[in-house]
This record gives C-alpha cells, sequence and structure tokens, in this order.
C-alpha cells in the first residue's frame, strides 16, 4: 500500500513539474511575441541542462538517439512519432533528459526542418507575419 501511494505521488509531482515547464514556455511565448521581441531564448523556463532540442510533430525518437547519441528513454512514452498536434521541448543535461513538454504549435511554429541539439544560451529569432500572432515562426539562427 506504501508503494502505490509513493507512486501515485511521484505520478502527482511529475505531472505538475511538466505542466509548470509547459506554462514557462507559453509564457515566454507569447510575451515575447507580444512585446516584439525579435529574439527568444528559453534559460529561463528550466535550470540544469546543457542543450535543448526541439522536436516537429512524427519525430522519430529511435532515429534521433541515434543520430545524436542521446538518451531519450524518458521521452519513448510521448508517441511524437504519431502525433501531429505538438511540438516536443526537451531539455538535456550530459545528453540525457532533465525535463520535456509537448506544447501545442497553437499560431506559432518552429522552424523544424532540420533537428539539432541547441547549446543553452542559444537565441532562436521570431519572424512575425503582418498579424501579431498570425505566421509567427520561431527559427534557429
Amino acid at each position: 500500500m506504501k508503494k502505490i501511494i509513493q507512486t501515485i505521488i511521484f505520478l502527482f509531482l511529475i505531472g505538475c513539474k511538466e505542466n509548470n515547464l509547459k506554462n514557462k514556455i507559453s509564457n515566454l511565448l507569447d510575451e515575447s511575441i507580444l512585446t516584439g521581441r525579435e529574439s527568444i531564448m528559453f534559460d529561463s523556463v528550466c535550470n540544469g541542462y546543457d542543450s535543448l532540442i526541439i522536436l516537429p510533430p512524427y519525430s522519430n525518437i529511435d532515429k534521433i538517439e541515434t543520430k545524436f547519441k542521446v538518451n531519450l528513454s524518458k521521452i519513448k512514452n510521448t508517441n511524437t512519432n504519431v502525433r501531429d498536434e505538438v511540438i516536443l521541448f526537451v531539455f538535456m543535461k550530459n545528453r540525457e533528459v532533465v525535463e520535456f513538454t509537448t506544447i501545442p504549435p497553437k499560431s506559432y511554429s518552429f522552424d523544424t526542418d532540420t533537428i539539432k541539439i541547441y547549446s543553452k544560451g542559444h537565441s532562436f529569432r521570431i519572424n512575425k507575419g503582418e498579424n501579431l500572432f498570425k505566421d509567427v515562426i520561431i527559427i534557429s539562427d
């Protein structure tokens, strides 16, 4: 019984942590677009990471693990390879997942033609369309 309660508490804490990260990223994106910033960094949303991978819909986790020699076992249950409604943010330290979350694209999207590992401190350029939240693309420089 004690192990069941511990497991429930553990799963609850992981869920809260993911929702908190998701809110931080969404708020940072929205604030950056609303205030007219030309670039954005994700350093303030996660502590203790040294790199970031932003995975588009339909990403094949096994191929990414092999290509970049990283351990993504913590995110394999996200079913990213069959989902088209989310972008997956994976924060890593020493090629291991520290935190991750899925972000719905809303009205902004990410230039994810080429999947890369970005170092902490990487600046992404915000490319806006005519309307505030229409055709906003976050681009890696």
